[in-house]
Order: C-alpha cells, then sequence, then structure tokens
C-alpha cells in the first residue's frame, strides 16, 4: 500500500464530485456553496477525530469578531462552538487551528477577498492581552511558554486558500506576492491550492528548514507548482495543512474576560 496511491483515489474521487455538482447546479451560488460543503465533508472525515469543520465566524476575548469564513477547524477538545442562524458558527480563536476560503474559480479579486478574510482572522488577539499560556497534551497549568502568534508560527492559526480551478499559477503567485508585501507576515496565508493546477506556498534556502515550507516568517520567497506535479497538488495540499494544524499551539479559554467579568460581588457565608 502507498500513499500516494490512495491519495491519488481520493483526489480523483473528489474531482469526480465536484464536477457532477456542476452538471446538477446550473446556478453559481447554489454550486458553490454545494462545492464549499463538499470540501468540507472530506476535510471532516479525513482530518483527525479532534478536530471539528464548520463555517462562520472566530472572534476574541475583547469581542472582536472576524470575517464570515468559508471553512473553520478547530479543536473540538478545547472550547464549545456558539451556533448561530443557519449552519454558522461562532468560535473562540484560542481553539481555532485553521481557516480557510473556498473559490470555484480565483480570480485577482476572489484572491484579494480571501487573503482579506484570513488577514481578519489572524488579526485577533489568541493571546488575551499577553496572558495566554500554551497548553501541552491539554494541560496548561505547569507550562509557562505564552503564545506569541507574531513572530512563531506555531502559534498562529494556519490559512489557507483552496480553489477548483484558476489563471496560470504563476499568474496567481505573482498576483499573491503583490498582495501579501502590502501587509505583514503574521497575516499572510499559508498555503494555496488549485486542485486542477498545484499549490502555492514558500521556500527557505535555510539548512534546517529547506525547500518547500508554509512558515511565512522564514520564507525567502514564493513556490508554485510545475505543471507535471498537479497530479500530487491534493496529496502535498492535505498532507502539510494535516500536519501544521496537528502543531498549533493553543491555550484555555478565558471566560470571565470572555464574558467582560473583571470583579464579580457576591454575598460571602463563612466556614
Amino acid at each position: 500500500m502507498k500513499i500516494d496511491n490512495v491519495f491519488d483515489i481520493l483526489s480523483r474521487k473528489l474531482k469526480e464530485d465536484l464536477e457532477n455538482l456542476s452538471k446538477l447546479l446550473p446556478h453559481s451560488g447554489e454550486e458553490g456553496a454545494a462545492k464549499e460543503e463538499a470540501i468540507k465533508e472530506f476535510i471532516r472525515t479525513y482530518v483527525p477525530e479532534r478536530f471539528g469543520v464548520e463555517s462562520g465566524f472566530v472572534f476574541d476575548y475583547t469581542g472582536k469578531p472576524s470575517q464570515q469564513i468559508d471553512i473553520i477547524i478547530y479543536d473540538k477538545f478545547v472550547a464549545p462552538k456558539f451556533k448561530i442562524l443557519g449552519n454558522k458558527y461562532f468560535f473562540p480563536c484560542e481553539s481555532v487551528v485553521a481557516v480557510g476560503e473556498m473559490k470555484t474559480n480565483l480570480t485577482k479579486v476572489k484572491l484579494l477577498d480571501a487573503i482579506e478574510k484570513i488577514k481578519s482572522v489572524k488579526s485577533l488577539d489568541r493571546t488575551a492581552g499577553g496572558r495566554n499560556i500554551v497548553r501541552i497534551g491539554y494541560q496548561f497549568e505547569m507550562n509557562k511558554e505564552k503564545l506569541e502568534p507574531h513572530k512563531n508560527h506555531v502559534d498562529n492559526i494556519f490559512g489557507f486558500i483552496f480553489s477548483i480551478n484558476s489563471n496560470s499559477l504563476k499568474s496567481v503567485t505573482n498576483n499573491l506576492r503583490k498582495e501579501i508585501l502590502k501587509i505583514d507576515r503574521q497575516y499572510w496565508p499559508n498555503i494555496l491550492c488549485v486542485l486542477n493546477k498545484g499549490i502555492v506556498a514558500y521556500y527557505s534556502n535555510a539548512k534546517e528548514n529547506i525547500g518547500l515550507i508554509t512558515d511565512a516568517y522564514k520564507a525567502e520567497g514564493l513556490y508554485y507548482s510545475i505543471a507535471k506535479e498537479k497530479d500530487t497538488t491534493f496529496m502535498k495540499w492535505f498532507t502539510l495543512m494535516s500536519n501544521d494544524i496537528c502543531r498549533i499551539h493553543f491555550s484555555g479559554i478565558p471566560f470571565l474576560d470572555y464574558f467582560n467579568v473583571k470583579n464579580t460581588e457576591n454575598e460571602k457565608i463563612s466556614f
């Protein structure tokens, strides 16, 4: 058994499902929503059981919300989810490990939209004003390491863009480069995948971390797939994303801060 053979089968099945949706749903809005759900269901099926996959909003302890996000991957063991109308949820940013934007056809306008939405999540304060510390094995009382998403890849929420099709991958990469250079590295997407063409990520020449990487802080430039690599696109995207979300740090949820309860006033009875 070879893992690349497994991914080849899964990739072909997903492409077939997406093509069938295009044939069955002539309305572009319905088609886009159905394809988004198909991608979410695939991720939901194959990522480790500790993760949940939904759509909705992410927020931090100040009450600041993100823009509406297509795909939110969160750790089910860490925090509750808050359901609103339909199938949309709110998630505390401490429990979220990754977010993704789904585009049927990745035009320049839609690329910019995806970057802005991912930035709206990465700009949330996962540190709770510098107080949150990293949980280790779902325990955190004995740990003193603080979250530092402004400089540590594993303290930041992973961001990805997934598209069915696009212009040439070189063109997409040039457009991505132009837009991300306008913002801080903390807000950059970690990987972009065009199912029928390839992936765009980063590269490093450092000895300890040479080659293709998803860590924007260590990036020396952008990497994009050449034509002959398109058949391994799906495997590369999913394995790189899965590896990273299992490494992303999270913390306890400072619920008193979320509820804006600084001091409580109660009656007391001594023993």
